[in-house]
Parts: C-alpha cells; sequence; structure tokens
C-alpha cells in the first residue's frame, strides 16, 4: 500500500482493527462481573489441565492439583533461573517442556538490570496478551475521538542486529512488531505504524535511530505513542539536532540515506533492509521546512515544547509511569508537557498483568490472561 493510500485508509484500518477488538473487550466486560476468584480458578484449572502431562507439569504433579492451595503447595515461586533448564530444553526442539501448545518463536527479554532471556511464546500465549490488549485498545480508542485519523508509533520489541534461531532452528524475535497481536489485527496494526517493524534490524544504532526519526517526522498525523520505558523516546529525539540537515535534506527530496551510509560505510544487511523503504517517497518540503524552522527554536538541553509543535496532533503517550520509571517522565514531559500519559499497567515480554482502563483509579487485573499469586511486599 502506497504512503497516500495508506493516509487515506487509516480511519477505515482503525474502524476494521476495533471489530477484531470488540469481541475480546465486550468478554473483558461480562468477565469482571463473574468476580477475581471465579475467573482465576477456571484459568488455573484450564491451565493444569492443558499441561499435566507437560516436563513440568509431571515434575511438580499437577495431576494432584485441584485448586490454588495445591498449586502454592506443590509448585515453588521461581525466578527464571530455576526455570532456565526447561526453556534451554525447549530451545533445542524437545516438546511438551513447560507447555503443551507448540513453540512458534522466543523472545529476548531483559529487566533494569538483568541480562536478556529467552522467553517461549505459543499460540496461548499470544492470545492471553490478546484477552487484555483488546479491552484496553477498545476501552482508548473508544473515549479518545482524538486518537482516529493517525498513525501510531509502536516500541515493542527490542532492535536487532540480524535475525537469529536457536540451535533446533525456532525463531528468536518477532519479524513484525504487530506479530504480538496475530491474526487480523496483525494486518491492521502493521499498517497503521508510523515506524515499520523492519526498521528494528538495521545493523548500525545510528542508522536505526536515524530512519525511526525520519519516519516520525514523515508521519504528521502521529496520534499515539506507545512504548515500555519513558527514557527511550528523549533520547531518540535528542538525535534531531545532531542530523537536523540531513533529516530536512532527506525529507524534502523523499530519500533516506542514514548517515553511516553517506560515509560510504556498509553493514550486514543494511542496503538489503532499506531497499524496503519505498524511495523515492513522496517529497516533503514544507514539512522540511517546517521541521527545520522548529528544531532551530531549541536544543539537547532545551527541547520544551519541540515535540508537540512537530505532532501537534499527538493525543496519547502510552509508557510505564510506575517504580523506578516515574523518576524517568521529566524528560518526556518536557518535549510534550501537554500531551497526555498514560501509565501502561504492568505488562511485559513474559506477560500481561495489568491493563490500563480510563475510568479505573489504577490499572486492573487481566484476570483471565493468566494465573496470579501475590506476596505482600514493601509497598502492601
Amino acid at each position: 500500500m502506497t504512503e497516500s493510500l495508506r493516509t487515506f485508509f487509516i480511519p477505515f484500518l482503525q474502524a476494521a482493527w476495533m471489530s477484531t477488538c470488540f469481541l475480546g473487550a465486550m468478554r473483558f466486560k461480562l468477565i469482571s462481573r463473574a468476580g477475581v476468584r471465579t475467573v482465576q480458578t477456571a484459568v488455573l484449572k484450564k491451565i493444569i489441565r492443558e499441561n499435566k502431562d507437560t516436563v513440568f507439569g509431571k515434575k511438580h504433579n499437577f495431576h494432584k492439583i485441584f485448586d490454588s492451595r495445591g498449586f502454592k503447595l506443590r509448585v515453588p515461586v521461581s525466578d527464571y533461573d530455576d526455570l532456565k533448564p526447561f526453556v534451554i530444553r525447549a530451545s533445542e526442539g524437545e516438546k511438551c517442556v513447560l507447555s503443551s501448545d507448540p513453540i512458534f518463536m522466543f523472545e529476548r527479554s531483559s529487566g533494569s538490570s538483568s541480562p536478556s532471556k529467552l522467553i517461549p511464546w505459543t499460540k496461548k500465549l499470544r492470545d492471553s496478551f490478546n484477552k487484555g490488549i483488546d479491552p484496553w485498545m477498545w476501552d482508548l480508542y473508544s473515549r479518545r475521538l482524538n486518537l482516529w485519523g493517525g498513525k501510531a508509533y509502536w516500541v515493542i520489541s527490542p532492535a536487532a542486529s540480524d535475525k537469529k534461531n536457536t540451535p533446533s532452528g525456532i525463531p528468536i524475535g518477532f519479524e513484525d512488531d504487530a506479530a504480538y497481536l496475530g491474526g487480523w489485527s496483525q494486518k491492521f496494526v502493521d499498517e497503521l505504524m508510523a515506524v515499520p517493524s523492519w526498521v528494528k534490524f538495521l545493523s548500525n544504532i545510528d542508522s536505526f535511530r536515524y530512519v525511526s526519526l525520519l519516519f516520525l517526522l514523515r508521519a504528521q498525523d502521529l496520534r499515539l505513542i506507545s512504548l515500555w520505558n519513558p527514557t527511550f523516546l528523549p533520547l531518540l529525539l535528542q538525535n534531531l539536532f545532531e542530523w537536523r540537515e540531513q533529516l530536512g535534506n532527506d525529507l524534502h527530496h523523499g530519500t533516506c540515506f542514514p548517515p553511516n551510509l553517506r560515509n560510504g560505510l556498509s553493514f550486514s544487511n543494511e542496503k538489503e533492509i532499506l531497499d524496503k523503504f519505498y524511495r523515492p517517497a513522496n517529497p516533503m518540503p514544507i514539512r522540511a521546512k517546517e521541521f527545520l524552522s522548529i528544531c532551530n527554536c531549541g536544543n539537547k538541553s532545551h527541547a520544551t515544547g519541540l515535540g508537540e509543535k512537530l505532532w501537534p496532533h499527538l493525543d496519547l503517550i502510552s509508557t510505564w509511569t510506575k517504580g523506578e520509571a516515574r523518576f524517568c517522565l521529566k524528560d518526556l514531559k518536557e518535549w510534550f508537557p501537554n500531551v497526555r500519559i498514560q501509565g501502561k499497567g504492568l505488562l511485559s515480554t513474559e506477560s500481561i498483568v495489568t491493563i490500563p482502563i480510563e475510568e479505573a483509579v489504577a490499572p486492573v487485573l487481566a484476570a483471565s490472561s493468566g494465573f496470579f499469586e501475590f506476596q505482600e511486599g514493601i509497598e502492601g
């Protein structure tokens, strides 16, 4: 789909996406009325029933577990290191290790202080994410009408220099960030992305940042930004000042020449990937002039409100706002002082635990997405 056609069809694509979210959103409302205990009991019984014959299930005697009390008694609290031997066996191609559902991919994940981990992904895990994402997106787009009519910038999976597989040939990492959703949702969301998923495969970090910024600048109708860590966006946007002339020139002529390629450097898959960028794209001389004018009004240490000037239609930024992340919001708010920032809830590569709902005072438990145990902590 060409750029002009994609822009024309954006409202229709958004409506089509919301139609795929509707049933999940209504199901979430019905389930919430049943009560958390009832829902969680049903989820646990389903997990036990479907996975009792796995290596993990046999080790912990799933066939003897009938309720949450039995689960607590037989399945100890574990961290990733405890589960790593099972993950390694699954990555080597062994079936039914952690789940009876076939693993179609492993995704990389890392916490704020922990090294990278491989998370096995199955269809049922993706379905559990959709059980939370569908009501979240339906709530967002039905209440914030200014999100309609423009693109979204989704920062989901980490940048990857190349495509890798496990020893048994199972892919590591989604080729397409919209693949988190699967089905028709994936097809619709892929067309709505301001920055296409293939950009993350650029082999040089400067090229990754440059091409991301160029696509964002071309998305004058940007309405939504969704990212994990609030520090990511300010660090990315700081590069606008360093590359203002190159970006302005590429906007003006509809081209794409990352800094390293300008210097005659090339990397393993860079040129192959950049061929996917429709060159020449539509020249945007007016946008280029506007960008340079706005960019000349600030610098790395003073960027107050520049993000809102560059993307005046931006309606909402979804990011982590709790824990350590709350101390990182200052720089984000400097770029976007008046844009609504919605806390993302507890959402990670491993699972979806809570989702933000506009009328709720706090993120709501995604009770049908998994079985949850809670332990008293410092915050209660």
